[in-house]
C-alpha cells in the first residue's frame, strides 16, 4: 500500500508512465495501483539527481539485466491435495500432508521466504503459508527460491507474486558461508577423513570476500557488492562438497546408452569416465531390438545410434586398456513399442505377435505414457525364453564382456494404474494344473489364498527365467558376473511386478543387486539402502542405483553418496 519508509530521503511517485509527484523529506508514500515509487536515501549519490525530477516527466521502470525479478504464478488450490504438475498453496494448517515427490517454498508470516522442503509434509508457519509444486512447478519454484524474497498472495486473482532484490545476493552468500560451516563442524565431530586446513583457509577467504560486500554497500557501490555476493555463493557452494567424505567404493558405475561411430569417439567418453573415477560402465546392448554390437540372431538389428560401428566391441576393447569393467545392460523381455497406427516398432515383436504378455483386460502392452507404449513378450512361453536366451548365448560368445546386467527383469507395472499382467492363456492353465484351482485368476479377491498363490506363481516365471540366465552363464563363461536392477519397493514388487529378488539371492543366481533409488528424499534412499543391504548381506553384493536426472539437486545427489 505505502513505502513504509522514513522522512530521510525523497520519493518519486510514478502512475500511468509519468511522474505525478515529488516527495521530499516525507517517507511512507501511497504506492499508486498502476506505477510504482523510486525511494532514494539523502545520502545515495542519486539524491542530487532525484530532487530535480519534476511533475509530468515520462517514466518507465526497466528491470532488464538488474537483479530485480517478479515472477507472478497461478495456484491451483488452497489445502487441497496436490495432483500432478500442481501449485497448491497450504495455511491455517499444521503441515501440507504431501509426499516426497514435490518442492515446497515455506514462508514466514512476515511474507517472506524463510526455507525450502524437498521430503514433503513441510510444517506450515503460523500466520504464513507454504507453496507446494509438482511436476513441471517444481523447477519453476526451484528457480525462484531466494530466502528473504517477499511472496504475497492474491486470493481474489488465484495468483503468487515472488519478488526478488539485488540485496537477497547478500542473504544468500551469507547463507551459503552458513551452511560450509555447519556442514564443517559436523564433518569434525564425526571425525570425517576431510581436508580440515584447506576448507579452513577457503573459509576465511570467504569471509573476506563477503565482508568486501558489506563495505562496498556502505559506500554505495551496490554494483561491485553484489558481484562480489553472487562470486561468495557460488564459491561457498562448491567449497560445501569438500566437507562430504568420498570413501573408497567398490562400485562406482553408470548407466549408457551409446551414440559412438568411431573409435576416437569412444575414446573420448571413456576418458570423460575415467576423469570422474567411474570403474564400471553397463551399457546399453539389449534394447527395442537393437544391440550396439553385430550378433547373428534373427531380427535383431545393428543400433542405427552407432552407424555401421561395433560399438560394443570398441567400448570393451578401450574399457578395458583404462581399468575399466563393460557390462551388457540387457532389457530381456520389453523388447519394442507399439506404435499410434496399431503397428509395432520391430520385426521381433511382428514375429512373436500372438505370444505377447496380456494384463487383466487382454491389452497386449503397457501404456507408459502418451509418447510410449511398451511391448513386453510373454516370459512364461518357451518359444520366447529361448529367443531371449540365444540372444544372450551370441553376445557371450562373441564379446569379451565382465557382465550381464538383467533390467526390465519383471512384468510391467500396472497397466493404466489398475491391471496387472500375466493373464495369457498357457499362464493361466499351467497354474489351474499346478494348483488344482480352477477359480479365473482374474476374479480372485485381493489377499487371499489363491490370490497370493496366483502372485507367487507368476513371481516365479521370471525367477526361473533369472535361473536359466544363471545357468547360461556358468556354462559358457563362469568368471562373468550377474547383475540386476530392481524396484525399491521389494515386498510389493513380487505381488505387482511379479519380481522376487530376495529369492534370486537367496538361491545365489546375482552377484550385484541395484535398486533404482530414484528419490531427492535422503531420508528415503537412506531406508531403502538399509532393506536392501540387510537381504543381500552376505549372499551377494549391493549398489544403489541414484538419480543423477530428476529434480534431485547438485546438494542432496551429493549427500546421497555417503549415505549409500
Amino acid at each position: 500500500k505505502t513505502t513504509d519508509t522514513n522522512i530521510y530521503g525523497t520519493e518519486i511517485v510514478v502512475s500511468g508512465g509519468e511522474v505525478i509527484k515529488v516527495e521530499i523529506g516525507k517517507g511512507n508514500v501511497e504506492i499508486p495501483a498502476d506505477g510504482f515509487v523510486l525511494s532514494i536515501h539523502k545520502d545515495n549519490v542519486k539524491i542530487t539527481e532525484a530532487n530535480r525530477v519534476k511533475k509530468g516527466e515520462k517514466a518507465e521502470l526497466n528491470l532488464e539485466g538488474s537483479d530485480y525479478r517478479v515472477l507472478k504464478l497461478k495456484y491451483d488450490g488452497i489445502n487441497v491435495t496436490r495432483g500432478e504438475n500442481m501449485l497448491i498453496v497450504y495455511k491455517n494448517v499444521a503441515t501440507t500432508g504431501t509426499n516426497m515427490y514435490g518442492y515446497e517454498i515455506v514462508v514466514d508470516k512476515d511474507g517472506l521466504a524463510s526455507s525450502e522442503n524437498f521430503s514433503g509434509n513441510a510444517k506450515v508457519p503460523v500466520g504464513g503459508f507454504v507453496l507446494s509444486g509438482h511436476g513441471d512447478m517444481i523447477k519453476v519454484l526451484q528457480g525462484a527460491y531466494a530466502r528473504g524474497e517477499i511472496i504475497t498472495l492474491d486470493e481474489s486473482s488465484k495468483e503468487v507474486l515472488i519478488i526478488k532484490t539485488p540485496i537477497l545476493r547478500l542473504n544468500g552468500a551469507d547463507d551459503a558461508i552458513q551452511t560450509v560451516v555447519d556442514a564443517f563442524d559436523e564433518a569434525k565431530k564425526e571425525y570425517k577423513t576431510i581436508n580440515y586446513p584447506k576448507i579452513t583457509e577457503e573459509l576465511e577467504a570467504l569471509r573476506a570476500e563477503l565482508e568486501k560486500s558489506e563495505k562496498a554497500i556502505s559506500d554505495g557501490d551496490f554494483e561491485s557488492a553484489m558481484e562480489i555476493a553472487k562470486s561468495v555463493k557460488n564459491k561457498a557452494e562448491k567449497l560445501k562438497f569438500q566437507t562430504i567424505e568420498s570413501n573408497l567404493a567398490e562400485n562406482r558405475a553408470m548407466w549408457y546408452r551409446s551414440d559412438e561411430k568411431s573409435d576416437e569417439e569412444v575414446r573420448e567418453t571413456i576418458a570423460k569416465l575415467k576423469s570422474l573415477n567411474v570403474n564400471t560402465l553397463y551399457l546399453e546392448t539389449w534394447f527395442d531390438g537393437y544391440c550396439p554390437g553385430f550378433i547373428d540372431v534373427e531380427g535383431v538389428t545393428h543400433s542405427p545410434y552407432n552407424g555401421n560401428f561395433d560399438a560394443l566391441e570398441a567400448f570393451i576393447r578401450i574399457g578395458h586398456e583404462e581399468g575399466i569393467e563393460i557390462h551388457a545392460w540387457v532389457e530381456n523381455f520389453f523388447v519394442g513399442y507399439l506404435n499410434k497406427d496399431g503397428t509395432f516398432s520391430n520385426d521381433i515383436l511382428n514375429k512373436f505377435k500372438n505370444q505377447l504378455l496380456l494384463d487383466k483386460e487382454g491389452n497386449n502392452f503397457y501404456y507408459y505414457n502418451e509418447r510410449a507404449t511398451f511391448v513386453f513378450l510373454n516370459p512364461f512361453d518357451r518359444e520366447c525364453r529361448d529367443y531371449i536366451l540365444e540372444v544372450y548365448t551370441k553376445l557371450i560368445e562373441k564379446y569379451d564382456l565382465d557382465g550381464i546386467h538383467l533390467d526390465y527383469i519383471r512384468f510391467p507395472e500396472l497397466n493404466y494404474g489398475k491391471n496387472d499382467y500375466g493373464y495369457n492363456a498357457d499362464i493361466i492353465d499351467a497354474f489351474k494344473k499346478e494348483t488344482g484351482i480352477t477359480q479365473d485368476p482374474r476374479t480372485f479377491a485381493e489377499g487371499t489364498a489363491n490370490d497370493n498363490k496366483w502372485d507367487a506363481f507368476r513371481a516365479n516365471i521370471i525367477t526361473t527365467f533369472v535361473k536359466e540366465v544363471f545357468d547360461l552363464v556358468c556354462d559358457r563363461s563362469p568368471e562373468m558376473l550377474i547383475t540386476c536392477a530392481t524396484y525399491p519397493d521389494m515386498a510389493n514388487a513380487k505381488k505387482t511386478i511379479a519380481q522376487d529378488v530376495e529369492s534370486w539371492v537367496k538361491n545365489g543366481y546375482i552377484d550385484e543387486v541395484f535398486s533404482m533409488t530414484y528419490s531427492g528424499d535422503n531420508n528415503y534412499v537412506y531406508d531403502n539402502a538399509k532393506k536392501y543391504s540387510s537381504v543381500c548381506n552376505g549372499k551377494s553384493f549391493y549398489s544403489t542405483g541414484l538419480a543423477a536426472f530428476m529434480d534431485t539437486t547438485n546438494e542432496n545427489f551429493a549427500y546421497q553418496l555417503p549415505i549409500v
